[in-house]
Parts: structure tokens; C-alpha cells; sequence
């Protein structure tokens, strides 16, 4: 579900937004505050006061590094924080933490395994859930996302996040009739919900409930006019509901929203040809190249249009 999967990729930054706070905080004087006491009642007869000493020392400078941009500064102190004191309770968010810095390097499988140690540490850590979940989604594993997705769910069911990345994960496996059921639950609650409603509508899509699917992009677009995805994804549609002249109207539309995005130009270069019109597939193609485009990207989609409609 190639083009479902186009438009997971660009909302899965919504992710970095999910509910939930970490424990840690820095006060006005870069020191550490946590809402309750993160040292193990035991923790004392393993560790020195100088260990839990130099373990905050090291919490409260990644952090900092944080609050600056530093990633690389922050993954070591955090690493060094885990093995200073392995048992700290706090961990919990150390581990989370690490998690999202090895994410934002492409390291998805190590992201994973700090999501599953914050776990392990805490079974209803619901951040930690939906972030692994998210991984698993991104690594194509969706049955082991919705695992997660239903956990979060079994924990707080009105968590909208993983109903809706739980129907991602659905839709993406082929399981359409359990993606809009995730997704008519969003839309129960808030009928405008952006995300649930076009997702909603790329499921009616795969569904060929094209009437439906175009009624609910009509909406999107009346409420965010200048969102490109949204009109190259209403032009799928009118292209299958064969108006190739409304969905050319479509696709123009997005490619001059967003005439350096490739994705877009693809995909309206590939409608061009499955209409026979190559000279004008490769004039789309070309006009991208104004917008800064490299020359190596540009020859590298013109091969892959003419190899594939």
C-alpha cells in the first residue's frame, strides 16, 4: 500500500508529540527536579552517595546539552548516567531519552531497545509504548506496533494517539476494515480531526468507497487550502473515479504548492504517463530542477518514470 505508506511517513512526526511527561525537569538554575524520588529503596546499599552524586551530575548535563542542541554531548552523558548507577529508578526516562536520540540518528532498532528497557522498568510507561510501537511501525513490523498500540490502549483507552497509529499500522498491513474502525473511533470523538479524516479517507480509497474517500478530501481542502498532500491525494481519487481532467487540475495544484517536493512530482509525472503524455511527464520533471533540486536527482527520476507508470 505504496501510497498509504507515503502519507504515514510525513505524519509520523506527529509521534514526538505524544502524551505523557518524563519525570526529569531542570529548574531555573539547571538543577535537576523529578516529581518524586527516583532512587530505589535498596539503591543505598549498592551504590555510594558519590555514585548518585555523579549519576544527577551527568542527568542534569544531558539535559543541558539538550536544551542546546548537543546531541552527540547528551547520548554520552546519558550512556554514562546507565552505567553509573544501572539501578536508578530514573533510568526509566534515561532509557526513553536515549531512545529518542538513537531515533533521530536512523538507529531504529537500537531505539527500540531503549524503549524495551524503559519498559521493563515500567510496564505502564505509556510513552515508551507508543514510541516503540511507532519503530516497529517505521521497520514495516506492524503486527509487533499494534501489540504495543494495544497496550497503550489496555492502559488509557482514550489515547488517540494509538488509535490512530494502531489503524496505520492496520492499513499498512492490508487490514482496512480494522484501520476505519480505529479511525471512526477519532472521528466519534472529534469529527475534525484532521489526521483520523484523511487517513480515513486513504483507507476509503484502498477501498474503492471513492465518493466517500473525495467527500472527505473536498473537506480537508476547504479547511487547509495550501496542503499539497492533500490535493495530489484527491487527484488519486479523481483518477479513479476516471475525471482525468479534474485530477490533472489536482496534481498541478500540488506540484505548485510544493514544487521542490519529489515525492509529489513523482507521482504527477507517473499520472502523466499513464495518460500517454511522456514529453509532459519530463517537463514536470524539469521544472522541479529550478527549484534546487541536484541534477543527479532529477536524472535519477526521469529513469525511474520511464521505467515504471
Amino acid at each position: 500500500m505504496k501510497g498509504y505508506l507515503f502519507a504515514l511517513l510525513v505524519l509520523m512526526c506527529s509521534i514526538a508529540d505524544m502524551s505523557g511527561q518524563a519525570r526529569f525537569s531542570l529548574d531555573n538554575k539547571g538543577k535537576l527536579q523529578s516529581a518524586q524520588p527516583t532512587e530505589r529503596p535498596e539503591s543505598s546499599t549498592l551504590y555510594t552517595q558519590a555514585d548518585t552524586v555523579r549519576y544527577r551530575k551527568l542527568v542534569v548535563a544531558a539535559y543541558q546539552a539538550l536544551q542546546k542542541d548537543s546531541f552527540a554531548e547528551a547520548k554520552l552523558a546519558f550512556e554514562q548516567a546507565l552505567k553509573a548507577v544501572p539501578r536508578m529508578d530514573s533510568n526509566v526516562e534515561v532509557c526513553y531519552e536515549l531512545g529518542q536520540l538513537e531515533e533521530r540518528d536512523g538507529h531504529m532498532r537500537s531505539a527500540i531497545d531503549y524503549y524495551t528497557r524503559a519498559i521493563k522498568r515500567n510496564s505502564h510507561y505509556v510513552k515508551a509504548y507508543l514510541r516503540r510501537g511507532g519503530m516497529y511501525l517505521m521497520e514495516g513490523e506492524e503486527m509487533m506496533a499494534v501489540k504495543d498500540f494495544n497496550e497503550v490502549i489496555s492502559i488509557d483507552y482514550l489515547n488517540k494517539d494509538a488509535y490512530f497509529f494502531r489503524g496505520c499500522a492496520y492499513a499498512n498491513n492490508g487490514q482496512y476494515e480494522l484501520a476505519e474502525k480505529d479511525f471512526s473511533t477519532l472521528l466519534k470523538r472529534d469529527a475534525s480531526d484532521e489526521r483520523a479524516t484523511y487517513s480515513m479517507a486513504l483507507v476509503e480509497l484502498q477501498q474503492n468507497k471513492l465518493e466517500d474517500a473525495f467527500i472527505r478530501m473536498n473537506g480537508l481542502i476547504l479547511r487547509y487550502p495550501k496542503e499539497s498532500l492533500y490535493y495530489a491525494t484527491r487527484a488519486e481519487i479523481n483518477e479513479k473515479r476516471q475525471l482525468v481532467n479534474d485530477a490533472e487540475k489536482d496534481w498541478q495544484m500540488a506540484v505548485d504548492l510544493m514544487p521542490g517536493e519529489l515525492g509529489i512530482v513523482e507521482r504527477f509525472a507517473r499520472f502523466l504517463m499513464r495518460q500517454h503524455r511522456k514529453s509532459d511527464a519530463m517537463k514536470i520533471i524539469d521544472k522541479a530542477g529550478k527549484t534546487g533540486v541536484s541534477y543527479v536527482e532529477l536524472m535519477d527520476l526521469r529513469q525511474r518514470v520511464k521505467k515504471n507508470k
